[in-house]
């Protein structure tokens, strides 16, 4: 029997994992720009500004460095090594979406298999609801990824898009948060019925219209529909929500419009403020507005969890996936660790209590415990609670 701290330990499982390693093709390989994290005790300091010519050059780049973690830029460069970004040469980027739990107010304390489910499901509502009906982009523009951690990235590479300018890419991301929205203009185009078969004022729209359909229980549907979503909202917005769905229901009907009960406009704005906080994408908007955005590479491991950042090919792939069980990669050999004390209230203890990770139940206490060690290096890079590691054999 072995006794060997953490990280020692994991740097050995890395290196044995990138020196087999098969990188993932990308586009333009030799345009992007490499970054890694390095295992360090003193210092977590990305090393950039790295240029690759094959993958074959990657692939011995990775095995000779062994990294925490891998990265490479959005962006495409004419001299991707040069290190003053001002020398680089920009040719033009991805367009990238970032969904993670960390950034979702309603996946917060909640445990981390839990956060993993909500991200999917926002990732999900953004490329159904916005980048494919909104935006007009086909299934096969679309290249998402598990980022090994507690989300996800969504990215379009079209050759088309490349050249959009930061402003550009900050107004997509408004657009999906519904950041800067006139109410009133929308207001305007819902009650006109002018533009209301596309985009916001139809998202809206649809949800009035369908909660006007709900009477007598319209406000029971309106509070359901939140709480499905995981949205927070007041008994007055939900008030306000059915109060101007009745209105605009009543006022589809010509023969009792002479007597409808005019709604104030500021229970109008109300409504609408609601119904966008429910629809709007929990994007990261600093990441979709950076043109220059260094990303986790497909393939490679994640730093601290040790999850294989992982390609999925189809909207299908995605709603099936089980990121605890699909990116479970390395060995499940069972070692045995020694778990320091620990506060069970602390907000990670409690996110990964009771999370099956492969065929792994965590349920952690103080002194020994066996587990795999694919376990071991989720909860060690998670928590650091493990202070060695004993290997049987």
């Amino acid at each position: 029997m072995r006794v060997v701290k953490p990280e020692t330990l994991l740097r050995v499982l890395y290196r044995k994992y990138y020196e087999r390693f098969k990188p993932e093709r990308i586009e333009g390989l030799k345009a992007r720009e490499w970054a890694y994290i390095p295992f360090s005790e003193s210092s977590e300091t990305m090393v950039r500004h790295i240029g690759v010519r094959s993958y074959d050059e990657l692939r011995r780049l990775l095995a000779e460095r062994v990294p925490k973690s891998v990265y490479y830029s959005t962006a495409y460069y004419v001299n991707p090594s040069a290190s003053k970004m001002e020398e680089k040469g920009w040719i033009g980027a991805d367009l990238v979406f970032d969904i993670d739990a960390d950034h979702i107010p309603w996946a917060r304390n909640k445990r981390y298999d839990e956060m993993l489910e909500i991200a999917k499901k926002e990732m999900i509502h953004l490329i159904e609801n916005f980048i494919m009906e909104d935006f007009g982009f086909s299934e096969r523009s679309l290249k998402i990824t598990f980022s090994g951690g507690r989300g996800y990235h969504l990215k379009i590479t079209e050759y088309e898009i490349r050249r959009l300018s930061a402003s550009a890419r900050k107004e997509i991301a408004d657009y999906l948060y519904g950041s800067d929205i006139d109410l009133d203009m929308l207001i305007s185009h819902i009650e006109s019925g002018v533009y209301t078969d596309f985009g916001w004022p139809k998202r809206i729209y649809s949800f009035l219209e369908e909660a006007y359909k709900k009477y007598p229980n319209t406000r029971d549907w309106i509070s359901k529909r939140f709480k499905e979503r995981g949205v927070e909202i007041s008994e007055d917005e939900v008030k306000a929500i059915e109060t101007y769905a009745n209105y605009l229901g009543l006022k589809a009907l010509s023969s009792v419009r002479g007597s409808i009960k005019s709604v104030p406009r500021g229970e109008k704005r109300k409504a609408v403020e609601a119904l966008v906080r429910l629809f709007r994408v929990e994007i990261d908007k600093v990441v979709t507005g950076d043109s220059k955005r260094l990303i986790r590479y497909p393939s490679s491991l994640h730093g601290k969890t040790g999850l294989y950042v992982k390609s999925l090919r189809s909207l299908d792939d995605l709603h099936e996936f089980n990121p605890l069980e699909d990116a479970v990669v390395l060995p499940s050999t069972e070692v045995r660790v020694l778990i320091k004390s620990f506060d069970r209230s602390s907000p990670m203890v409690r996110a990964i209590n009771g999370v099956r990770i492969g065929e792994y139940e965590i349920e952690l206490s103080e002194g020994v415990m066996s587990m795999p060690l694919y376990a071991a290096v989720f909860i060690y890079g998670l928590t650091r609670l493990i202070s060695s590691v004993m290997i049987l054999s």
